[in-house]
């Protein structure tokens, strides 16, 4: 709709920011979101006027994003979700947010967290004792968990297009699976880390948790960069080719979906290496029935959802087990 026209990043921008006021405090109260960005305006009109002039900076040109307060903006402070900083404003902005920026995106506010990130204490997840009590998005009975809690109740109930957390263990994957979220855990040293409150240098990274898969792609791709303030910590920590081992080999749908039966000879233990050579034979063997049947049948229209007739999953409960060359040995139950 940007694109088109259709919307400007000054009325999504308000739109939101009526669902804040709407959701946040009063509602459910959801207390997510703790600080508004006081030129988050200001943004959102200078992404318009880009976007009028055929300037688009990323794929998230115009949108607006929510940020755990863990993470430095210029003109807002950085808590940690605890009262002794209310009053810390950073100087400059967290690497990761000079991305966004460079990728035209909106920095809408911030949102709470689990005090301290959960480093130590034994707070409740998603309470901060600056800004209280953060709530499952979902449901407000179950636990927000932690410590991106925020950033997840906030992307639960779109209170933003993209928002983002971090992590040093499961801070980004545990209140994205509570609260529904796609979260992505990047790689350390993929986005900038300088300018967030650190834990551990080589684990802690921010990462993306969005409502979509797109709109995490979108997020992450928008964050991505050196980060020449770390590098050097980085190779402290990680050796001095810790760059070219952050480096993957992009792979087509087809050899990511594919199972690779060269994989399985460096698995030690014969019983599951046994346990996988065959499944990749039957999954083979059904790939190789499901195009037969294409080829015998007339051609469609609509949508086919391809059957993988033949393959049955083991009954939970009733394990197989193997013979010591790695063959399985069917309808036996292991004895305690």
């Amino acid at each position: 709709m940007l694109e088109s026209g259709e919307l400007t990043s000054v009325q999504l921008v308000q739109a939101y920011l009526e669902r804040i006021e709407a959701l946040n405090k009063r509602g459910p109260g959801l207390n997510a979101v703790t600080q508004i960005n006081p030129a988050v305006m200001a943004e959102a009109r200078r992404a318009d006027e880009l976007r009028a002039q055929g300037v688009v900076l990323g794929p998230a040109h115009g949108l607006p994003v929510l940020l755990k307060d863990l993470i430095d903006v210029k003109g807002m402070y950085t808590s940690n979700g605890n009262y002794s900083l209310r009053n810390s404003y950073p100087e400059d902005d967290a690497g990761i947010v000079k991305k966004l920026r460079e990728n035209g995106v909106v920095i809408l506010g911030k949102v709470g967290l689990s005090e301290w990130a959960n480093s130590f204490g034994s707070q409740p997840s998603g309470f901060g004792n600056l800004t209280g009590q953060v709530l499952n998005a979902n449901d407000a009975d179950q636990n927000p968990s932690g410590s991106s809690s925020g950033t997840g109740a906030a992307g639960a109930a779109a209170l933003s297009v993209l928002t983002v957390g971090t992590e040093t263990s499961g801070s980004i994957i545990s209140p994205s699976g509570a609260q529904s979220l796609v979260g992505i855990r990047p790689t350390v040293g993929i986005v900038p880390a300088y300018g967030i409150g650190p834990i551990s240098s080589s684990q802690d990274t921010a990462g993306p948790m969005d409502r979509t898969v797109a709109n995490a792609a979108m997020n992450l791709q928008s964050m991505v960069g050196r980060d020449p303030k770390n590098e050097a910590g980085y190779a402290a920590v990680f050796g001095p080719n810790w760059r070219a081992r952050c480096r993957r080999r992009l792979r087509t749908a087809e050899e990511i979906a594919e199972p690779n039966a060269s994989r399985t000879e460096a698995v030690s233990s014969p019983c599951v290496r046994g346990l996988a050579q065959s499944s990749i034979r039957r999954y083979r063997e059904c790939r190789r029935g499901q195009r037969d049947r294409h080829r015998e049948q007339p051609r469609r229209r609509g949508r086919i959802r391809p059957r993988l007739d033949g393959v049955v999953a083991p009954e939970h409960g009733s394990p197989r087990s193997c013979t010591e060359d790695g063959s399985e040995r069917r309808g036996q139950r292991s004895r305690h």
